[in-house]
Parts: C-alpha cells; sequence; structure tokens
C-alpha cells in the first residue's frame, strides 16, 4: 500500500511538472492576441488555371497571432514545383512580423486576395514589410476553397473571446 501511495505522490508530482512547463510555452504570445489564424493552400495541378496563371504551382501556409494594435507574428512556409529551370522548385519559410487591418469588401474575394467569402463581408488583410501576405475573412470559423484536384486551401480564423482590436 505504500508503494502505491509513493507511486501516486511522484506521478501527480510529475504530472504538475509537465503541466506547469508546458503552460508557460503556450502563453509565449502574451496576452495581446485578438486572433489566430491557420491559412494552407496547395495548388498542385498544372493543369488547373488557377495553378498555372494565378498562384503558380506549390503551396503556403500561414500560422499568425494578431495583436490588439494591429501587428503580428507569423509563421510562415511555402514551395514550389515545376520551374523552368533547375533545381526546378524551391521551399522556404520562417518567422516574420505582420501587420493587419479590417477590410469590408462586398464583391468577389478573390478581387481583394481571399480564396473564402466571409459572411459578413469583412477580411483581415495581412501584410509583411514585403507587402500582401494573405486575406482571410475576419468572421471565425473554418472555411474550405477546392477547384477540382490538387487544388484547395483550408482557412481557420479564431478570434480570442474578450480582446479587441484598438480602432
Amino acid at each position: 500500500m505504500k508503494k502505491i501511495a509513493l507511486s501516486l505522490i511522484a506521478t501527480l508530482a510529475l504530472t504538475a511538472l509537465i503541466a506547469g512547463s508546458t503552460a508557460s510555452s503556450a502563453a509565449a504570445y502574451g496576452n495581446d492576441a485578438v486572433y489566430q489564424i491557420e491559412f494552407s493552400g496547395n495548388c498542385d495541378n498544372p493543369a488547373n488555371f488557377l495553378c498555372t496563371n494565378v498562384f503558380g504551382v506549390g503551396g503556403i501556409w500561414v500560422w499568425a497571432a494578431l495583436d490588439v494594435d494591429h501587428s503580428g507574428d507569423a509563421t510562415v512556409a511555402f514551395c514550389a514545383h515545376g520551374l523552368p529551370t533547375a533545381p526546378h522548385g524551391i521551399a522556404a519559410g520562417g518567422p516574420v512580423e505582420v501587420t493587419w487591418s479590417v477590410v469590408h469588401w462586398e464583391g468577389p474575394p478573390f478581387a481583394i486576395g481571399s480564396v473564402n467569402q466571409d459572411p459578413s463581408n469583412n477580411y483581415l488583410a495581412i501584410s509583411t514589410t514585403q507587402g500582401p501576405l494573405i486575406t482571410v475573412p475576419a468572421t471565425p470559423g473554418h472555411y474550405s476553397f477546392r477547384d477540382g484536384p490538387a487544388v484547395q486551401a483550408q482557412t481557420q480564423v479564431v478570434l480570442i473571446p474578450g480582446r479587441v482590436a484598438n480602432p
């Protein structure tokens, strides 16, 4: 019985230690984020008009935390395939600082760079110092886009409860 009690105490202590260490890393971006955005877009069909003429063959993956002051942090990765010269492809990625704004748009979402329609016609336009990165719906939810085989995008927009962006 004594061994079981000691084992239980050791297990609880280890559980508390692990829970405490993971909680601090989960809060690494502080309390300023208003939105968290996840986007995955793949255009892998060279016969598709969008892949050949608009996006290029490849993909982009973005995770972003958008802060109350309209700044934010993102991690971006992308790849391109079938380039005309060697090495015929490229892949890159890393962390980047972003800025963002809310854009009201009642036309087709492609016209402002979004593959998904926002039900309220409000979009989050996310940019880097190099220019526009992605535009996604501002209304929280999961969005899917598909334009044939090997052409799809998934977007997840999370509005963090109780947080409001500065005007």
